[in-house]
């Protein structure tokens, strides 16, 4: 019953795991205000929770990549994932 530190890719890997049911329900896209190029994410929803997924880069672009939710859930929420 101790306080738990989740490392980031702990917390991601969670984060993933929980939007497990939500339903596809739009492709979203977003210009990159330097570039001019889409970001690209879904939006999901199970009920009435919404959630926007992004695929990010890094700025070089040559990372494994990245995601964003938004809203982003709460450790309460991660918990038992």
């Amino acid at each position: 019953m101790g306080y738990e530190l989740w490392s980031r890719d702990s917390y991601f890997i969670k984060s993933l795991v929980k939007l497990v049911g939500y339903k596809v329900v739009q492709v979203l896209q977003d210009p990159d205000s330097e570039t001019g190029e889409p970001y690209l994410g879904l939006l999901l929803k199970n009920g009435a929770d919404e959630r926007e997924l992004w695929f990010l880069r890094d700025e070089e672009d040559n990372g494994a990549g990245f995601f964003d939710i938004n809203p982003m859930f709460k450790d309460n929420e991660l918990e038992g994932c």
